[in-house]
């Protein structure tokens, strides 16, 4: 049909410049008094080729637990300094898809008939446990932040076994335990990773109900500047915010050489947040541009 012909061609012009993906994350948490513990699921997939028949990708789905805590210190008056860390252990099921895979499931995606779903569920899959820590520190200086994190700290290494998604779910939902599979000897690694970033918060004092400005810069990952001989504009990000009226949050940005933007809303208890950006896949701006569009929902209280 028309319809069909128009979707894939809208799919491979995708594929083919800098990816096509779909992802989505849910989460629940409590923090106060220096402590925060929550629970989070995320499920994210990317395909990517040079010509549709020739595209691959991975899809990935975490379930992990956060536990984390944070100590303010009062150096001296208007000089603070945050510590803090947390542990994230997860479950996390990986599954590769060749270009056999994505012709498949974009061809089912299509087709009304079709089950993408319960094709993506008997596809072989890897499997396992990892535990992931982070540190950072924050120091405030009047209106001025300056922040250091690392994330995955010494590299989170998950142990994989061999399994399918379905058999994977079933042993969850029928058993709730994992599944043992066979032991696979590659280990999944998620390297460590430095982030360095500032902040300008003016105090306009009453005025600030009007109208509530912030600027942040952050630079991510320097070290892979040296490590992976990436260009330094692939790692910056400058957003400034406009808060108006405390409810109304009007955004843009600059993320590794692209403009980014995004608006959000703060309704008492309600959060909701949406934004437009492009993430550089390969070491220089230009290489492998993917852009995508974030929208969140929050409850808060």
């Amino acid at each position: 049909s028309a319809a069909s012909d128009v979707y894939k061609r809208q799919i491979n012009k995708q594929i083919t410049n800098g990816g096509f993906g779909i992802g989505f994350s849910a989460g629940l948490g409590w923090a106060g008094k220096g402590l925060g513990l929550g629970v989070v699921s995320m499920v994210d997939s990317y395909i990517y080729g040079n010509t549709l028949l020739g595209a691959a990708g991975q899809a990935t789905a975490t379930v992990g637990l956060v536990g984390g805590f944070a100590i303010p210190l009062e150096i001296f008056d208007g000089l603070k300094l945050t510590v803090g860390g947390d542990v994230r252990p997860m479950y996390r099921a990986y599954v590769p898809m060749d270009n056999r895979l994505v012709i498949d499931l974009l061809s089912s995606m299509g087709d009304e008939t079709a089950d993408p779903m319960q094709l993506l569920l008997s596809q072989p899959a890897y499997a396992g446990v990892g535990l992931g820590i982070d540190v950072g520190a924050m120091l405030d200086i009047g209106p001025f932040t300056v922040g250091l994190s690392v994330r995955d700290l010494f590299g989170t290494r998950f142990s994989f076994s061999d399994s399918t998604l379905q058999e994977i779910a079933d042993e969850i939902q029928v058993n709730q335990s994992l599944p043992v599979g066979d032991t696979v000897n590659d280990t999944y690694l998620i390297p460590m990773e430095i982030n360095l970033g500032a902040a300008f918060h003016p105090d306009l004092g009453g005025f600030s109900f009007i109208l509530d400005p912030k600027v942040h810069i952050d630079l991510k990952d320097p070290v892979g500047v040296i490590r992976d001989g990436k260009s330094p504009w692939s790692l910056l990000h400058i957003g400034a915010e406009a808060k108006l009226l405390k409810t109304l949050a009007l955004r843009a940005g600059f993320h590794q050489g692209y403009i980014t933007g995004g608006v959000g809303l703060d309704l008492f208890i309600a959060e909701i947040n949406a934004s437009f950006f492009t993430i550089e896949r390969g070491k220089f701006v230009g290489d492998k541009p993917n852009s995508g569009v974030t929208l969140e929902a929050a409850l808060r209280f």
